[in-house]
């Protein structure tokens, strides 16, 4: 990655606080920018190229955020407008949703990458938490005896989170699968990103009613 990146990242870690998730997605977007002084048909190819390789509007949009925070820290008069974004109605898991997911039975393939999605879709209904407090959350931070998450949102902000007995349960069996200081991370303990954990998750919420079958 060219410098200019890699001083920006810094500084937004060092001086803004930015959270890892959101050192996260600087490092993705500028991988994809590649050019560290783009001109204004550099950006508009950027955009172009997210957009047949199917991201959707609101996926590049995120980028386009990226992209002009970069700008202004580089002190270009250049700025990405954003994309139109279809509205739509936010579909919420229900009690009954919650049960089933909690009745699934991963199978294989990629059993423990399913078990992850269900045990990161149960986490997020019962703590109310931001997914990219938990993709970052640690197991230091899970206070099996107390019942508590310790996140870090946005600012680098910490909050502490009750959660139930009944989620201590899943935490705890797959804590017994993880070989890793993240709780929702790869196998080889990396971070997983938004993009592919809400990818997970739609899986789940599209498969909630196949109990013995889940990704």
């Amino acid at each position: 990655m060219d410098a200019k990146f890699e001083q920006f990242m810094r500084e937004r870690k060092y001086l803004k606080s930015v959270s890892q998730s959101t050192l996260e997605w600087y490092r993705q977007t500028f991988t994809r920018l590649q050019i560290p002084n783009p001109t204004q048909s550099d950006l508009t190819e950027f955009v172009v190229t997210m957009r047949e390789s199917g991201l959707a509007a609101t996926s590049v949009n995120n980028r386009i955020r990226a992209v002009n925070a970069y700008l202004r820290w580089l002190g270009s008069p250049l700025k990405l407008g954003k994309l139109k974004e279809p509205q739509r109605v936010l579909s919420l898991y229900t009690e009954d949703d919650i049960k089933k997911i909690a009745k699934w039975k991963p199978q294989e393939p990629r059993k423990w990458a399913r078990t992850r999605a269900q045990v990161l879709a149960l986490t997020l209904a019962d703590t109310g938490c931001r997914s990219s407090e938990l993709l970052t959350l640690r197991w230091a931070q899970v206070d099996f005896d107390n019942l508590l998450l310790t996140v870090r949102g946005k600012g680098d902000k910490e909050r502490v989170i009750p959660f139930s007995y009944e989620l201590r349960r899943f935490l705890y069996q797959w804590r017994q699968k993880v070989k890793h200081d993240l709780v929702f991370g790869t196998q080889q303990g990396m971070m997983v990103s938004i993009r592919n954990a809400h990818h997970a998750l739609g899986y789940v919420r599209r498969n909630e009613n196949r109990p013995q079958d889940v990704a």
